[in-house]
């Protein structure tokens, strides 16, 4: 049976435009991952999902601390991307942006742990 995924944007600019996004996105199957990073630059790899890239239609990347010495990567490692910020994917093609990998590798040099979120909605089948 499928699940849903709420998601709700309220973006606005100061004096600027205002966009409000409401999506429900369904998929078959989620994963709550939570996990400490240790803040002593020891890759940490953790297995997000089974599936391939096209099975992805949600992923969340988020943190209780956030800075300059705080990366993540996709499977094999090839491009590091700074988490300064919770990183969202949205649909399909959001998550191939992601690279919808099957394991995400963290590296922490901040001066403290960080507790990494990550959430995961894919297609099962």
């Amino acid at each position: 049976m499928p699940e849903a995924i709420s998601v709700t944007l309220n973006i606005q600019i100061t004096d600027g435009p205002k966009i409000n996004i409401a999506k429900s996105i369904e998929v078959e199957a989620y994963t709550n991952i939570g996990v400490e990073v240790a803040n002593d630059a020891q890759d940490v790899t953790v297995q997000v999902q089974p599936g391939g890239v096209g099975d992805v239609k949600f992923l969340l990347i988020a943190s209780d601390i956030y800075g300059s010495a705080l990366t993540y990567s996709g499977d094999g490692g090839v491009t590091t991307i700074l988490l300064d910020q919770p990183h969202l994917f949205l649909g399909s093609g959001g998550a191939q942006v992601s690279g919808a990998p099957q394991s995400i590798i963290f590296n922490n040099g901040l001066a403290s742990n960080a507790n990494i979120t990550i959430l995961v909605g894919r297609d099962a089948t």
